[in-house]
């Protein structure tokens, strides 16, 4: 460890040379410390910063630089020259980490039992980090008294490990040593294919936060009493012109609690307000809302939903001044991004709410999907959040009373969540922490109420006849309200959208990325946009600036440089919210962290399956198609199940996946000897027949190749390598020479051809690839277009494995040709 006293002189030297000297300094006394640390001086070093004080959230912010021994000044010159321009890091006493680089590194990878893997601590996520592909296998470690699995191994020795497959099960033992000493760690491992190595560990802290569920009492919602005098009740005309408004109309039509809006959008009005001279009328009705804290929406008299969401919108405004200034801003900022639909605010008292959700329905579809989290429906757009599914077990409701609502199943999937957005006792809507428990605990709290927003938001996509996604608040406390949940907004949403932002891979809480929290990180953004070869392969969107959380133009910024540096956008947030539909817009490529499994209604498998599963998924709510086979079908149909179970096998990556797995595979076995009428038995004694003649495979021999010399010249010794080597009588002559072993390309072969059919010309690209490679690629040679020799094209085929399925990707290209500086 290098004292942070050295940061300190090299931030505080004056010249370069004087800084020079501090690296000369530090490197040298580094060099002569390394014998009596017992390591060495040859090979990788790592140079590491360390803050005195580095809470887990922190990971990621500091510094880190990999080099040679023989170069450490270099390194060492890096690394204290990131942290003092870090502007972020001028005020903090940062330590460096000389560390000897662990190689080769066969693997590495994540273990965690923080609160946002697992709300208990026994249990612990893992995950192998595959930077090359978009692969990163995870696994589970669930630690119990009654069954350690630890085994031989000790926390007090090395963790020893020859297999990629035993890397879990050895993780059990640092998960446990944590475990007795009820501590939260993040380890960070490395594998060498001997030995397992943590070379970090980051206790979590207790998570400290806000209760989600308690609501700071306002002075309620305005008496009934108040009539105003500028602002207008709604109306039908305003329904007519204003969508917002036009959905409060559906919901009194479908007798559905609303609270009291008020509008206002005379141009002669709104003209008086933004040259500064609001009516007296205003003024007073203005201050008869505002002891309740008001809220101002804005609307446009328009059907470009793009134009219509995330419109300006207060928080909750307690003074007149305030509510003016908000009015005069919003109608000069409208004017100068050239809106021209009539401008109109709806006012209201603020709604306190535990939580809110948005909800999916659509005419014709059984199942309500609905995405919940603590608080405003803000916290919505960006934070992780509670999936709920609804099966109704109805395609529609028609005349169905409430009564049916007893019917429903329901599915809740608690997730882990972090962050919210709620009041602060200024009536700010700021993102908060979530205290423990709730921070595991469903964000809706009594199944009645799930019931209650699916039976509805079906009603309302029925009177609308289309699918929509519904905006509600939930557990409304009773003195501002007599329903404890009511619908608010909702717009037409396409599903479809979804099956565009698939995740390219399993996301988990080890992602890194570039996260925007603040306008800062935006600019950071910017600049990896004009570097034009930046590294960053992924955006999150964790907005800390009340400000960000409803800005239009900043979505539509980070989509569009996203998109410019070939990154993509990972949104923990609701697909069903305005934030997400904004985003898509952009182009950007938006992976969903959580998306809902069962995206259709209907799901095509055409696989054979295990015989309880029918009945199983009607018994879970949904109808289900099934064949029966018998005979050379079924025969057929249990070989290629074999298959894909054995692909399964080649596919997990943790000793209890691997094991699930063979269960799987010789129950198919099971299977087909049923069908063949072949006893276990004999399949047994067959078994040991093959292993008498030809041995097994315990001693792991692989067959690189064999040399069957010419009889045209003498036998040497080192030309055959006899197969049965355990042979008694085996010729003297034969030889087995053991070499070093190279896994295979899984391209086996390449070649082209070219036929010729008359005026047409063929060129054919042949491939003899292995079906256990994961992914391989190969390039065609050159083809030409034309006569003139500079029309070529070129093809690339890229193969992925994915379990018995092999995704093809074929890219055709015109490849960059040297300028001709002379022509024929």
């Amino acid at each position: 460890v290098v004292s942070s006293e050295h940061l300190s002189a090299y931030r505080n030297a004056a010249t370069p040379s004087a800084r020079q000297g501090i690296v000369q300094s530090i490197s040298k006394a580094v060099l002569e410390a390394l014998p009596r640390a017992g390591l060495s001086s040859t090979g990788d070093v790592y140079v590491r910063s360390s803050a005195v004080s580095e809470p887990l959230e922190d990971r990621g912010r500091y510094h880190s630089f990999l080099g040679s021994f023989h170069a450490l000044e270099t390194v060492l010159t890096q690394c204290l020259s990131a942290l003092a321009k870090d502007p972020d890091l001028q005020s903090e006493d940062v330590h460096l980490v000389i560390q000897q680089a662990v190689n080769p590194v066969s693997a590495k990878g994540h273990l965690s039992n923080e609160r946002r893997c697992y709300e208990e601590a026994r249990d612990w996520l893992g995950e192998f980090e595959v930077p090359t592909t978009n692969k990163s296998p995870t696994f589970s470690v669930n630690l119990r008294k009654w069954r350690s699995q630890t085994g031989e191994y000790s926390e007090h020795q090395p963790l020893a490990c020859n297999l990629e497959a035993l890397v879990s099960k050895i993780l059990r033992v640092p998960a446990w040593w944590a475990k007795k000493r009820n501590l939260r760690v993040h380890f960070e491992w490395v594998w060498d294919g001997k030995r397992i190595y943590l070379v970090q560990a980051d206790q979590a802290k207790n998570l400290q936060g806000a209760d989600p569920t308690v609501i700071p009492r306002t002075n309620g919602i305005s008496t009934a009493t108040y009539q105003p005098k500028c602002l207008a009740s709604i109306q039908s005309a305003h329904a007519d012109r204003y969508n917002k408004i036009r959905n409060v109309q559906t919901y009194l039509a479908l007798q559905l609690p609303i609270t009291n809006l008020y509008v206002l959008d005379d141009p002669i009005v709104l003209d008086a307000v933004r040259a500064g001279m609001p009516p007296s009328t205003l003024v007073e009705d203005l201050e008869a809302l505002v002891p309740s804290s008001l809220v101002i929406r804005t609307d446009l008299a328009t059907d470009d939903q793009t134009l219509r969401q995330l419109l300006p919108r207060t928080n909750e405004v307690r003074t007149v001044t305030a509510a003016i200034a908000f009015l005069q801003s919003t109608l000069e900022k409208l004017a100068a991004d050239g809106v021209t639909p009539q401008v109109a605010f709806i006012f209201h008292n603020f709604i306190p709410a535990v939580s809110s959700a948005f909800a999916y329905a659509a005419p014709g579809q059984r199942k309500v999907l609905i995405e919940a989290l603590w608080g405003l429906p803000e916290g919505l757009y960006y934070n992780a959040h509670d999936k709920i599914e609804v099966d109704t077990g109805l395609s529609h409701l028609g005349s169905e009373s409430e009564a049916v609502m007893d019917r429903f199943k329901i599915t809740v999937k608690p997730r882990f969540k972090r962050n919210y957005v709620a009041p602060d006792d200024a009536g700010n809507w700021i993102p908060k922490w979530v205290s423990e428990p709730w921070d595991w605990r469903p964000s809706i709290r009594k199944e009645q109420w799930i019931r209650q927003i699916a039976f509805a938001s079906k009603r309302i996509a029925e009177k609308e006849s289309r699918a929509l996604s519904v905006m509600w608040f939930v557990e409304v406390p009773s003195w501002a309200s007599t329903t404890p949940i009511f619908p608010w907004y909702h717009e037409p949403f396409d599903f479809g959208l979804i099956s565009k932002s698939s995740p390219s891979r399993q996301k988990t809480p080890f992602d890194r990325s570039l996260t925007i929290r603040t306008k800062a990180d935006v600019d950071a953004l910017r600049h990896e946009a004009s570097i034009g070869d930046s590294l960053v392969c992924q955006v999150r969107i964790q907005p800390k600036e009340n400000e960000l959380i409803r800005d239009k133009e900043l979505l539509k910024s980070i989509g569009e440089l996203t998109k410019a540096i070939g990154a993509v956008i990972l949104l923990e947030g609701g697909t069903l919210s305005h934030a997400y539909y904004q985003l898509m817009q952009t182009q950007a490529i938006v992976e969903v962290a959580y998306p809902f499994d069962a995206s259709e209604e209907k799901r095509e498998f055409n696989k054979l399956v295990r015989d309880n599963i029918p009945q199983k998924i009607q018994l879970g709510g949904e109808s289900v198609r099934f064949a029966r086979l018998a005979g050379d079908q079924l025969l057929r149909v249990l070989r290629e199940k074999l298959v894909e179970e054995a692909y399964e096998a080649l596919d997990a990556s943790d000793h209890n996946a691997i094991i699930d797995e063979l269960a799987d595979v010789e129950e198919v076995i099971e299977g087909i000897l049923k069908q063949l009428k072949v006893k276990r038995r004999e399949l047994t004694e067959r078994q040991r027949g093959k292993k008498a003649k030809a041995g097994g495979f315990d001693q792991g021999f692989v067959l690189l190749e064999t040399h069957n010399p010419s009889p045209t010249r003498p036998l040497e010794a080192s030309d055959t390598l006899d197969l049965e080597l355990g042979r008694p009588n085996a010729s003297d002559s034969a030889a087995a020479e053991q070499a070093h072993y190279r896994a295979p390309s899984p391209l086996i072969a390449r070649w082209s051809d070219r036929r010729e059919h008359g005026s047409a010309n063929e060129r054919i690209l042949n491939l003899v690839v292995s079906l256990m490679g994961d992914h391989w690629s190969a390039e065609s040679p050159d083809i030409n277009i034309d006569n003139s020799g500079r029309g070529i094209l070129r093809a690339t085929i890229h193969g992925q494995r994915e379990g018995g399925n092999l995704k093809l990707e074929i890219s055709v290209f015109s490849p960059s040709r040297q300028l001709r500086l002379f022509d024929d």
